[in-house]
């Protein structure tokens, strides 16, 4: 341990002291003193001090001193993994999550300190036109040299990002306006004498740069008022002819509503809108004591499959099972009990060391202590190395004693229910029972009567069965208590964790066998590589949960974009059709009340409301003289009209987004006893969608102004409606439409519906229709 200590000691001591002479850095500034460089370099001395020791018992044992390094290796790559996360690729320079993440930082820095401060945004000009003269590789080229030239202008404690695709962006501290505006005109003049190859003989190729600047506190005082003012300054250098510097002042601002008429989408920015953009929320979000059931593309109906009714997905429909979670514990914990407790007594009475017990309980609750989450549902922990290095050593007495410490001390921690204590009981006491099984299986003589080399796949062996039915049991009693499958949450949360168990084993076998030659001191010496494995799995959590985040903001970002550009598409055709205006956002209002008492699941009511806001796109191809006529269509006339599905449903259908929606497009016009158009389907071979949507059309054009007609009462288009049921509608549509209280349907044609009541997600006329 001294040696230890000294070697740490001096080597982190002298090579600070080399950084400090040679890049005159701080103490601080080095980063080698931080705790999680210090545990890094413990634990890897603490490793090689394992290895010795095992080293001078036999060779053999070397082994697993050894492959717990490969897992540290991981964890060691974590800060090249930060640093890859945190800068763009193509250009070098921080990438817009950094950027979002250290400037509001910087921003209240410098108002603490009474710091001034400035934001440069920078677009380069004509970026598309070199790609598509010169192609992509050179304008990535122009990227790469444009970052180039902002690093040589900045110092290296300011901020420069990429603001996406050809957009950039530099945080000047303390740097007032004045001395802004100076760098940002040798960026631009720099840039403007730079010239790029462009892959074809000697020619080359120049770019311009507009930029414009904000400051602080001159300007605003929020990162978000920084942004927007330097956006404008932006917007009136390109407005006024491109490579030019403007600052952030009333020139600029008075610029925002033609600002805005070039970047807001119109459905966006149309104050008369009723609905809420974007009105789909994608995305999985657990609630509590019922968590809500997530939904996945795959649950969709596939729209190949036109002559089959579309069913709702059995997850969709699947609620939590109370009943059933007990009774599963309840089997568990029987089955566990009756394995442990049979000749416990005897066992206990020959002659066990209950302090070596004690010893090795009080491992497990440290290790639990330091357990890892898993998406907030579950969590992980080495602990299990400690379980099995018991039961390799005490057999039945040993699983009982730390399955029961393992319970009661995750239910101090947590302050969780007795029942979920008593489940964590039994599935430590089942997984460790059946791999000490396994193990004894292979091994049928004391420890210290084998060689390593024979005891070390017994032991892999032992951890990969302990690692199968510990997440069986947990995957059945989350899939029970959250309404989903087994299978799905083992896949999703816990199919990666195999190669940790199958190390968590040969480390378990270790601490058993450095436990019987070397009492506690061996096994304190083997704990720096396992909590470096715990660490290695905490640091890929992390990891994975900033992606997943990254990955659902892009995600829900780029859903919010189509669905605004739906919407706006579809008030373009409203607006087109006076007749029907407003009609695509009523009707889709409906389609989604109604979707969601049929049982279906949140992705198909998506593409249903999607192909209610487009279900008339196609008329896009039906002339203004026979689309706007006022009297009665003639025959040829109405044959047009009668294309529109078809029309729209060619339109759309090769678009992935969309291609579900262009089911509702395409049958909207079917009835039910076959009488209909395009295809003349009928019954249940008309996609369930469509004939949701068939039912709310004819509400909505019963209840709505035309030229020819005033608008009938609610009360008397769903009396024609019943009427119809069974002919033009399905019937068992009908029923659910009748069944909504007549104020609900009102409130939900003038959008006054904020959100739908949780009863609408499943019901009884879900499952009359998922029967059919």
């Amino acid at each position: 341990l001294l040696a230890l200590i000294t070697f740490l000691a001096l080597s982190t001591v002298l090579l600070a002291l080399v950084l400090r002479l040679a890049r005159r850095q701080s103490l601080r500034e080095t980063g080698l003193f931080i705790p999680v460089k210090l545990f890094s370099e413990t634990a890897l001395l603490c490793s090689g001090w394992a290895f010795a020791a095992a080293w001078s018992v036999d060779p053999y044992y070397a082994i697993p001193a050894v492959l717990p390094l490969l897992v540290i290796f991981q964890a060691l790559h974590v800060p090249n993994l930060i640093v890859e996360a945190t800068t763009d690729p193509k250009t070098g320079l921080a990438n817009m999550r950094q950027v979002n993440a250290v400037l509001p930082r910087e921003l209240e820095r410098a108002e603490r300190t009474g710091q001034r401060g400035s934001i440069l945004m920078c677009d380069l000009d004509y970026l598309r036109t070199i790609n598509n003269t010169y192609g992509h590789p050179v304008g990535d080229r122009v990227l790469a040299g444009v970052a180039e030239v902002i690093q040589h202008n900045v110092r290296s404690c300011d901020l420069a990002g990429r603001f996406g695709g050809e957009e950039f962006i530099i945080f000047l501290q303390d740097t007032a306006r004045d001395a802004a505006w100076q760098v940002a005109e040798r960026i631009r003049g720099d840039l403007e004498h730079q010239r790029f190859p462009s892959g074809e003989g000697n020619q080359t190729v120049s770019a311009t740069v507009s930029i414009g600047i904000a400051s602080y506190p001159l300007d605003g005082g929020t990162y978000e008022t920084l942004l927007r003012e330097a956006d404008l300054a932006l917007y009136q250098a390109k407005r006024e002819g491109r490579n030019r510097v403007i600052a952030a002042g009333r020139a600029s601002r008075e610029l925002v509503g033609e600002w805005a008429r070039d970047n807001v989408l119109p459905a966006q920015r149309d104050p008369q809108s009723t609905s809420r953009i974007p009105f789909i929320q994608l995305g999985t979000q657990l609630l509590r004591p019922h968590p809500q059931r997530p939904t996945s593309a795959s649950q969709a109906v596939d729209p190949s499959d036109r002559h089959q009714a579309p069913r709702p997905h059995p997850e969709a429909l699947a609620p939590p099972r109370p009943h059933l979670l007990g009774i599963f514990i309840a089997y568990c914990l029987a089955a566990a009990l009756a394995l442990l407790l049979p000749g416990l007594a005897q066992v206990a009475h020959s002659g066990v060391s209950w302090l070596g017990l004690l010893f090795f309980a009080s491992l497990v609750i440290v290790a639990e202590q330091l357990s890892v989450d898993l998406d907030g549902r579950s969590q992980t922990s080495v602990s299990v190395v400690a379980i099995l290095a018991t039961a390799f050593l005490y057999g039945r007495l040993g699983i009982l004693i730390v399955a029961a410490t393992f319970a009661l001390w995750a239910k101090l921690k947590s302050h969780s229910p007795l029942h979920r204590m008593l489940f964590n009981f039994a599935m430590i006491a089942l997984a460790a029972t059946v791999a000490n099984a396994g193990f004894r299986l292979l091994v049928r003589i004391p420890l210290t009567g084998e060689s390593f080399a024979r005891l070390a796949l017994p032991a892999v062996a032992s951890g990969l069965i302990y690692y199968a039915v510990n997440h069986m049991l947990l995957s059945t009693v989350r899939g029970l208590h959250e309404g989903r499958s087994a299978v799905a949450v083992f896949r999703a949360d816990y199919q990666w964790l195999w190669p940790y168990y199958a190390v968590f084993g040969l480390l378990g076998l270790t601490v058993a066998e450095a436990y019987v030659f070397f009492g506690w001191a061996g096994v304190l010496a083997l704990t720096a590589p396992v909590a470096m494995v715990r660490y290695s799995i905490k640091q890929y959590m992390e990891r994975t949960a900033i992606y997943v985040n990254e990955l659902k903001l892009v995600n829900q970002r780029l859903t919010d974009s189509y669905e605004a550009t739906l919407q706006a598409l579809s008030r373009a055709l409203d607006t087109r059709d006076e007749e029907t205006e407003e009609h695509s956002q009523r009707v889709r209002r409906y389609s989604q009340l109604i979707a969601r008492r049929c049982g279906l699941s949140e992705v198909e009511v998506e593409h249903l409301c999607r192909g209610a806001l487009l279900h008339d796109i196609g008329k896009i191809g039906v002339p203004d003289a026979v689309l706007l006529k006022r009297g009665r269509l003639t025959e040829d006339e109405a044959e047009l009209m009668r294309r529109h599905p078809t029309i729209g449903f060619t339109m759309i259908a090769h678009i992935p987004f969309l291609a579900k929606a262009a089911e509702v497009v395409l049958h909207h016009h079917e009835a039910f006893d076959g009488s209909g158009y395009p295809s003349g389907l009928a019954a249940h071979r008309i996609p369930l969608v469509a004939r949701i949507f068939t039912v709310v059309d004819a509400l909505d054009a019963m209840t709505s102004n035309r030229p020819y007609r005033q608008a009938l009462p609610f009360s008397q288009a769903l009396d024609e409606i019943r009427r119809c049921a069974s002919t033009q509608f399905d019937p068992h549509i009908v029923n659910i439409l009748l069944s909504i209280p007549l104020d609900e349907l009102i409130a939900c044609s003038r959008g006054e519906l904020e959100s739908l009541p949780a009863a609408y997600m499943a019901g009884s006329e879900g499952l009359a229709i998922a029967s059919d």
